[in-house]
């Protein structure tokens, strides 16, 4: 999951599942963010390609 949280208790459910959870990666946060799209592709290529990070996403959902 990519996490980009914008207001109220969204901050500490991105940081739950991030940290705790361990499903989660933020990738921005709040409403006037300056995103690029190699950002993107960067957070999108950590969760879905055999990443390290990736691997461990994937065993904490049990797949």
């Amino acid at each position: 999951m990519i996490g980009w949280p914008m207001a109220a208790e969204q901050f500490y459910n991105v940081k739950l599942l991030e940290e705790k959870i361990g499903v989660c990666v933020e990738f921005a946060r709040g409403k006037n963010c300056e995103i690029f799209h190699e950002e993107i592709v960067a957070k999108i290529e950590l969760v879905m390609n055999e990443s390290e990070k990736g691997k461990e996403m994937k065993e904490s959902l049990g797949n």
